[in-house]
C-alpha cells in the first residue's frame, strides 16, 4: 500500500470511528480464517463493524488512549449500537476460541474500559433486555393490585 492509499485508509477509518458508541481492541492470534470469517459474519448480523487494521494504521486513526492496546494483531470491533450486545456476541467468541480471541478493552460512550469490564458488559445481557426487566419489576407490583381488586369484585358480585 502506497503513501496516498494509507492516507486515505486512515481518514476514511477516522471518520467511521468518529461517532460510534463503542470501540472494542481484540487480539486474534492463532484464529483461522474460517474463524475470523464467522466472527465478522455474525457481527454483521448483530451491527458490528469489524476491521482487521495495521496497528500502525489503526494508532494513526485512533485516539491515545486506545493506542496502547494495539500490540500483535489487533481486530477492531466497532458501532454505533448497543454496546452490552456487542460484547456479548463478541464474548461468545472468545469463549470458544479460547486464548486466541482475546479482549483487550476498549472504549464505550468515550470513556476508557479493561478486558475485565467488558466481561462484565457481556454478562449483563442488551440494553433491551435490561429495559424489559425494569419495566417488568415496576408493573408487577400494579399487576398483583388489580388482580386484587378483580377479585373483590367478583367477590362482590357473587354476594
Amino acid at each position: 500500500m502506497n503513501r496516498a492509499k494509507k492516507e486515505l485508509f486512515v481518514s476514511e477509518l477516522s471518520k467511521e470511528i468518529e461517532n460510534v458508541s463503542y470501540i472494542y481492541v481484540y487480539g486474534c492470534g492463532n484464529v483461522s480464517s474460517e474463524e475470523l470469517f464467522k466472527i465478522r459474519l455474525d457481527a454483521t448480523y448483530s451491527d458490528i463493524n469489524v476491521k482487521f487494521v495495521k496497528n500502525t494504521l489503526a494508532k494513526r486513526a485512533l485516539n491515545d488512549q486506545i493506542q496502547p492496546m494495539l500490540e500483535k494483531t489487533s481486530v477492531l470491533c466497532f458501532g454505533s449500537g448497543d454496546p452490552l450486545n456487542a460484547a456479548h456476541v463478541l464474548a461468545r467468541y472468545e469463549k470458544e476460541y479460547k486464548g486466541r480471541f482475546v479482549s483487550r478493552g476498549g472504549l464505550v460512550e468515550k470513556s476508557l474500559c479493561d478486558k475485565s469490564m467488558i466481561k462484565r458488559m457481556s454478562s449483563i445481557g442488551s440494553v433491551d433486555g435490561l429495559r424489559s426487566l425494569l419495566l417488568g419489576v415496576l408493573q408487577a407490583p400494579m399487576a398483583s393490585f388489580a388482580r386484587v381488586l378483580n377479585l373483590i369484585a367478583e367477590k362482590e358480585e357473587g354476594n
